[in-house]
């Protein structure tokens, strides 16, 4: 459950130094993203369990 702040932050600093503002189509990638992160760390958490 940590990558979701830490990619959020990622985010946010990349949004910064690029100066775009938040909008429509970045809230979507982020949703995506959350939800990315979310699959992945399901994954491999019944990865460890399975081993």
């Amino acid at each position: 459950m940590a990558r979701v702040p830490l990619s959020l932050i990622g985010v946010s600093l990349t949004l910064f130094l690029t100066g775009r503002p938040l909008g429509a189509t970045v809230t979507i990638g982020i949703v995506i993203l959350a939800g990315i992160e979310i699959n992945h760390g399901l994954v491999l958490l019944s990865y460890v369990r399975q081993l």
